[in-house]
């Protein structure tokens, strides 16, 4: 669980640092991903979705709980987190359709029809696809993008 958070971090922090139109969002804020034709092969020339970022400003903020907190169990301290620079980061997550429009692979663990009740299966391979991708590695990502 801690690998899907941190890659599903890395890339929302990522798919925010491209061309900013000064909003805060990449490319103002729209993009898209690619749909299926009626054979079942995946066509990135069909746009249906559009990607939406949401705009991190810079400044400072406490995270975590205070020590005092009535039944919650303090985990760790808190600690002061400062963003020096405002960004864009996806308002969702890259789903496995999303990824497999790109990669053409689906590296997902919860790729299965008992996983999903809208299963798939485009140019062979088996997917979700619109549960987020999972099981990606860092060089994963950075081939993504």
């Amino acid at each position: 669980m801690y690998k899907l958070c941190v890659v599903f971090l890395i890339l929302m922090f990522i798919a925010g640092c491209g061309d900013n139109k000064g909003d805060g969002t990449p490319g103002g804020g729209k993009g898209n991903t690619g749909s299926v034709n009626p054979e079942g092969q995946a066509s990135s020339d069909h746009w249906i979705h559009s990607v939406s970022f949401v705009r991190i400003k810079a400044g400072s903020f406490t995270m975590g709980s205070p020590a005092m907190n009535i039944g919650i169990p303090a985990r760790s301290e808190q600690v002061s987190v400062e963003i020096k620079k405002s960004f864009g980061i996806m308002e969702k997550e890259v789903t496995q359709r999303q990824w497999f429009l790109v990669k053409k692979e689906n590296p997902s663990e919860f790729k299965e029809p008992e996983n999903c009740d809208d299963h798939e299966v485009i140019d062979g391979v088996g997917m979700c696809p619109n549960h987020p991708v999972d099981s990606v590695s860092w060089d994963d990502v950075q081939e993504y993008i």
